[in-house]
C-alpha cells in the first residue's frame, strides 16, 4: 500500500522535506486531519513557491480542494498558527472572478481576518459560508444544457452551483411554509374572535328575551288587574273619555304600550343582522317598561291603590 496515496501522510513528507518547525507541523497535521473528516473533497496537498505583497518568496506546502462549489488552495506558512495562512480561489477555463467581491480580491486572494485561535477546519467552515451567500466565480459564457466538463475544476464548480441552488430552493420553501403557518394562525385568532362576538350577541338576545318574559308577565297582571277594576272605574262607556290631564295621560300611555306591542311582534317577524335586532328589542323593551311602570304609578295616584 503506496502511504502517500493518503493525504495526510503526503502533508507529513511535505512538511519534513521543507523543515517545519516541529510544533507547528504537530499541529498542522492534526488539523488537517480534522479538515479532511468535515471536507473530504480537500485532498490535494503540494509544495509550492509562494509570492507574498512584499515581493518576497518561499517554498511552502498547500493544500487544496473544492470547498462550497469552488476550488482552492491555502498556503501553509511556517509560523503557523501565529502567521495566518494565505487562501487563494482558483477559477477554471469556463469561469472568472466577480468583480467587487467581499471577500476575494481581483487576483484571488481571500481577505479574511485571521486569528491564532482560529483552526483550517474553521478556516474551511468559512469560506463555505462565504461562498454560498455570494459565490466568488461566474461563468464566461451561458454553460449549455448536458456540457460534460473539461476538467475536475469545473465538475467541481458545476457541482458547487447545482447546490447552491438547491439550497437557495429549500429556504424559499421553508419561507413559503413559515408564511402559511402564519396565516394559519391569523385565520384561526379571526375565527376566535368571530365565535366571542357570537357567543355575546347570542348572550344579549337571551337577556332580552328574558326581560321580555318578565315585561309580559307584568303586562297579563296589568290586563287582569284592569279586568277585575276596569268596571269600578268606568262602568258607563261616557267614562272613556277623559275629563282631566291624568286621565288623558293614562290613556296616552295605554296606547303607547299597546303600540310598542304591535312593533316588538312586527320586529319579530323582520329578518335583521343580529346587532340590529338586539339593539332595536332592548330600546323597545326599556321603553315599555317604563311606559307600565309610570301607567301603574298614575293608577295608583288615581286610585289609591299601590298594585303595580
Amino acid at each position: 500500500m503506496d502511504l502517500l496515496a493518503n493525504p495526510v501522510q503526503r502533508l507529513r513528507a511535505a512538511l519534513d522535506d521543507l523543515e517545519y518547525p516541529l510544533g507547528c507541523k504537530e499541529l498542522l497535521l492534526e488539523e488537517y486531519r480534522n479538515v479532511r473528516v468535515y471536507y473530504k473533497e480537500v485532498d490535494r496537498v503540494e509544495v509550492g513557491v509562494h509570492y507574498g505583497r512584499d515581493g518576497g518568496t518561499k517554498k511552502c506546502a498547500k493544500i487544496g480542494g473544492v470547498v462550497g462549489g469552488v476550488a482552492v488552495w491555502v498556503w501553509l506558512g511556517y509560523g503557523y498558527p501565529v502567521e495566518p495562512p494565505v487562501c487563494y480561489v482558483m477559477p477554471t477555463e469556463t469561469t472568472v472572478f466577480v468583480r467587487g467581491h467581499p471577500k476575494v480580491e481581483s487576483g484571488g486572494r481571500v481577505v479574511m481576518d485571521w486569528e491564532k485561535a482560529y483552526t483550517l477546519t474553521y478556516l474551511f467552515g468559512m469560506l463555505v459560508d462565504w461562498f454560498l451567500q455570494e459565490p466568488p466565480l461566474k461563468p464566461k459564457w451561458k454553460a449549455e444544457v448536458g456540457r460534460v466538463p473539461r476538467t475536475v475544476e469545473d465538475e467541481y464548480l458545476l457541482r458547487g452551483s447545482v447546490h447552491r441552488k438547491l439550497v437557495k430552493m429549500c429556504h424559499n420553501e421553508v419561507r413559503k411554509g413559515e408564511e402559511l403557518v402564519r396565516e394559519g394562525v391569523r385565520l384561526n385568532n379571526r375565527v376566535l374572535e368571530m365565535t366571542e362576538k357570537a357567543q355575546q350577541s347570542l348572550n344579549e338576545v337571551l337577556s332580552v328575551q328574558h326581560e321580555i318574559a318578565l315585561l309580559e308577565a307584568q303586562i297579563s297582571d296589568f290586563n287582569v288587574w284592569i279586568a277585575q277594576n276596569g268596571p269600578k272605574a268606568a262602568p258607563t262607556p261616557s267614562t272613556l273619555i277623559p275629563t282631566d290631564p291624568l286621565s288623558t295621560q293614562i290613556l296616552t300611555t295605554t296606547a303607547l304600550i299597546n303600540t310598542i306591542d304591535d312593533e316588538l311582534h312586527l320586529l319579530s317577524l323582520t329578518h335583521q343582522p343580529p346587532d340590529s335586532l338586539v339593539r332595536s328589542a332592548i330600546s323597545l323593551g326599556r321603553e315599555k317598561f317604563l311606559s307600565i311602570a309610570l301607567l301603574n304609578k298614575m293608577l295608583r295616584i288615581r286610585g289609591g291603590d299601590s298594585r303595580v
